[in-house]
């Protein structure tokens, strides 16, 4: 594990462990905690995309469409579940929050209209005082709820792609604790972003030589393509340098392997900026 300043590197760990976070997703409600949001991520996301990658690596490629579902909720799920789309709803949050509050400042004027400062969410019965702040237990289940909310709807988006494995020909592939990574070719004609739903490519690394590469639009059928070992690590840099840029706080590669020498990263850009 290598920290995405790549100023620490800790000692070998086993996957199983490495960048393991006690109650990230633990959610307290009436003094208890609960690890259900833990459970269902390993047994319905994890678990089976585990033993769909494998499948697909062995000998289902391209993949049936039970495997396909199974590896793109993984993704979706991905790519919405560390700390940086906690950081960008909290953002979020803040942003909406400060916007209310200095709305209500300029309605509790002197001069202006008395104006209420609860409102009713159309959804619950619950009073919300628009005058608090949501607390760092407010803003975790708000990030869990809006990412199992996303997360199928952007599956079936990533599901509709055309899908290639690519085999690097050897190990050279590192990884992250954010691993769904995007890109698009530069060009003046598409004028509505790049994001996961919209980009060119999206790629995940599956293990040290082999990545998932999902095209927005590609002639080709779905295959694996295997690169020799001239092409293949090379392809596996422009990856490697994509994965490591997103990670959040840790870089992760086998330790018989060297993939960040002579990669120099970014600095980390905040996940949302709005204003």
């Amino acid at each position: 594990m290598v920290s995405r300043d790549q100023k620490i590197r800790t000692p070998p760990t086993i996957a199983e462990k490495a960048c393991r976070e006690l109650d990230f997703y633990a959610i307290t409600s009436g003094g208890r905690r609960s690890q259900e949001v833990e459970g269902f991520l390993d047994k319905y996301i994890e678990s089976p995309a585990a033993n769909a990658i494998k499948s697909i690596l062995k000998d289902k490629f391209p993949p049936p469409p039970q495997i396909r579902r199974e590896i793109s909720m993984f993704v979706a799920f991905q790519a919405l579940r560390g700390h940086d789309f906690r950081r960008a709803t909290q953002h979020l949050v803040d942003s909406m929050h400060e916007a209310i509050q200095s709305r209500l400042s300029q309605m509790q004027r002197p001069d202006a209209p008395s104006t209420p400062t609860l409102i009713t969410n159309p959804e619950s019965s619950i009073p919300i005082k628009l005058a608090d702040k949501p607390s760092p237990q407010e803003i975790k289940l708000e990030s869990i709820l809006a990412m199992i909310k996303i997360a199928p709807g952007l599956a079936n988006i990533i599901s509709a792609r055309k899908w290639f494995v690519f085999d690097h020909a050897e190990a050279c592939l590192l990884t992250s604790d954010a691993p769904v990574v995007y890109w698009s070719a530069p060009t003046a004609e598409r004028d509505y972003g790049y994001s996961l739903a919209t980009s060119d490519y999206i790629a995940l690394p599956l293990d040290t030589r082999h990545s998932l590469v999902m095209a927005y639009e590609s002639q080709a059928d779905e295959q694996v393509l295997s690169f020799g070992v001239s092409k293949g690590p090379e392809l596996a840099r422009g990856i490697n340098a994509l994965v490591a840029a997103n990670a959040s706080r840790w870089i992760l590669h086998h330790p018989d392997i060297r993939p960040l020498d002579g990669l120099v990263l970014p600095p980390k850009e905040p996940p949302l900026h709005i204003g």
